[in-house]
C-alpha cells in the first residue's frame, strides 16, 4: 500500500509537508534479523581471514566485499572472524568441487 502525504496549503504557491511524512517515504518494511549461532559454523571447517588472503592472494577489503556481496556466513571470534572453508573455495576456484571426480 503506497503513502500518501498529507501536505497543508499556507499560500497559494507555498505547501508544507511535515518532516514526519516525508520520513515514511524511506522507512522500510520490517524484516526479521536472520542469526546464525555457532553451532552452525565449525570452526575447524573454516578458514580465517588471514589464511584466505595468503591462500588466494587478495586484498582484505576485496575479500570482505565478496563475503558480503554472496551472504556468506562468518563468525567472529575474538578478533579473527571465520568463513567456511567450502563456500570459500566453491567461490575463489571455480574448479573446486567436493566431489571431484578426476581428482581421483
Amino acid at each position: 500500500m503506497p503513502v500518501r502525504l498529507r501536505p497543508v496549503n499556507i499560500k497559494v504557491k507555498k505547501t508544507l509537508i511535515s518532516r514526519r511524512e516525508v520520513d515514511k517515504l524511506f522507512l522500510l518494511p520490517h524484516a526479521p534479523m536472520i542469526t546464525r549461532s555457532e553451532d552452525e559454523i565449525n570452526v575447524e571447517a573454516c578458514y580465517f581471514i588471514g589464511e584466505i588472503q595468503k591462500k588466494y592472494g587478495i586484498s582484505e577489503k576485496a575479500l570482505h566485499d565478496l563475503i558480503n556481496r554472496h551472504g556468506l556466513p562468518k563468525l567472529k571470534m575474538g578478533k579473527y572472524t571465520y568463513v567456511p572453508k567450502a563456500k570459500i573455495d566453491q567461490l575463489l576456484n571455480p574448479t573446486y568441487s567436493k566431489f571431484n571426480i578426476a581428482a581421483l
